[in-house]
This record gives C-alpha cells, structure tokens and sequence, in this order.
C-alpha cells in the first residue's frame, strides 16, 4: 500500500502536532506554577497551541501534512513571547522592584547593568519574534519552507500586500521598520542603543521598545484563528484606519466593506 494514503497519513499528522502542542503546553503550565504558585494561570491567550491544532483541523483550509511544520512554527513564535516575558520578570526584580528605585535612591551597579542587559536581549528577542511569524505565515499559505532571499522582511511584506486574506498584516510593516531603525539596528550593527543611558543618563522608552511586541499580541492572532477557518480578517487596529473608527477598504472585503458603521 502506498505511503500516500491520505486517512491514515492525515491521522498521524493530527497525532504528531496534538502531541507537539500538548507537551510544549504542558511545561509552559509547569514553568508557570513554579514561578507564581498554583493560583496563577497563564495569561496567554494568544498563539495558543491547542486552539490552532483544533482550528487548524476543523477548518479544512490548508492541506493537513502542513499541520506539524506549521505547529513547530508557532511553538518558535510562542518561545520568544515567553522568553520575553521571562526577561521583563527579571528586568522587574533586578531593577525596577529594588527598594531605591521608588525612593529615588543609587541603584547597584549591578542591577543597572542587569537591566541594560535584559534591555538588549528583549529588543533581539522582539525582532526573532516577528521572524518567527513571517516563516509560519509563509509556509502555512504557500507550503514553502523559507522565503527566498537575503531581504526577509521585505519579500514578506511585499507578499501579503498580494495576497488578499494576509493584507492585513500590510500595515505592521512600518511599525517593523521603524524598531528596526530605532532599536535592533543600531544595537545589534551600529552604535548601542543600550549603553548611550551610562553616557547620557537617560533610560531607554521601555514603552516604545514594546510596541511592536504589543501590535504583534494585539490582534494577529484572532485573524489567523479566522483564516484557518476559511473566513478573513475581521479584527483591526488603528494602523488599518484611514481615518479615525474607518477601516481602510484595503483590508476590507466586499460584504465587510458594506456593512453598516
């Protein structure tokens, strides 16, 4: 019998992403308890595994020999948005919790340099982020394991700005480009966004660095759940408006584009 059976094949998919989701899951509730105690539950509901594993298959939309890679995909994305909020723990312990930081008092060195630290790696980790997205959104849709060529970022957005159920995500491209230009450049190729508080004492916008995050969590994830249910994109920002409470038609279909205010 061939290996192309599609029942069987299609089973053993489903089995493999659940278990995937289950397992990743599972520790993420482990690391959860441990931190905060049984009381507390995580607070994501976003990019939640199960909930794409389960949508992913009811909605029939993308082919089911996807469903692992693309899971794999989502895990490398949810990892970062928990390395992230590991780091803003550790930011908050470090430096923004210490007793002097209220008071007005000298904070330790040591607790300075820890949160320039963790400053550094939360602009990378916000930046891998939204890679990790481009490379799920790309393979779920075209079934491709990379983007081809050197300009990631670039062809990505260029790509759904074609393609009419993702031209929602158009709009982030600037916000992208501006951390980009602003944050992870300079830091990473250029001169330290980072060490210029030890020159001129003043701290990096812990609110602007977030803002990418902030988008990339704010209504994504409701739109993919939408997509992989044959539907489109129905939640939008305030990047989507022409003018204020007006969603540009762009992003609209023709039945959305009719309805009434």
């Amino acid at each position: 019998m061939s290996d192309a059976v599609t029942p069987d094949n299609d089973g053993l998919e489903v089995e493999a992403a659940s278990a995937i989701a289950r397992d990743v899951s599972d520790f993420l509730t482990q690391v959860d308890f441990e931190r905060y105690g049984p009381s507390e539950q995580n607070d994501f509901d976003v990019f939640n595994l199960a909930e794409f594993v389960e949508h992913y298959v009811s909605g029939r939309t993308y082919p089911i020999d996807r469903l692992k890679e693309a899971t794999l995909r989502l895990v490398d994305l949810r990892l970062q948005l928990e390395y992230i909020e590991f780091d803003l723990g550790l930011m908050n312990t470090f430096y923004y919790s210490h007793p002097n930081y209220e008071q007005g008092g000298i904070i330790p060195a040591k607790s300075k340099l820890a949160k320039m630290a963790l400053e550094q790696s939360v602009i990378g980790r916000i930046r891998i982020a939204w890679e990790k997205l481009f490379r799920l959104i790309y393979f779920l849709e075209t079934g491709k394991p990379e983007i081809s060529g050197h300009r990631v970022k670039r062809i990505f957005f260029k790509w759904v700005d074609t393609t009419a159920k993702w031209r929602f995500l158009t709009p982030y491209e600037a916000i992208v480009e501006a951390f980009d230009a602003r944050y992870r450049t300079p830091e990473y190729h250029k001169h330290s966004v980072v060490r210029g508080q030890l020159v001129s004492g003043k701290d990096l916008d812990l609110n602007d660095v977030l803002t990418p995050l902030n988008y990339l969590k704010n209504t994504i994830w409701p739109n993919l759940i939408s997509i992989l249910n044959g539907r489109t994109a129905a939640h939008f920002t305030d990047l989507h408006e022409v003018d204020q409470f007006k969603i540009d038609p762009r992003y609209l279909t023709v039945e959305q584009q009719g309805e009434p205010d």
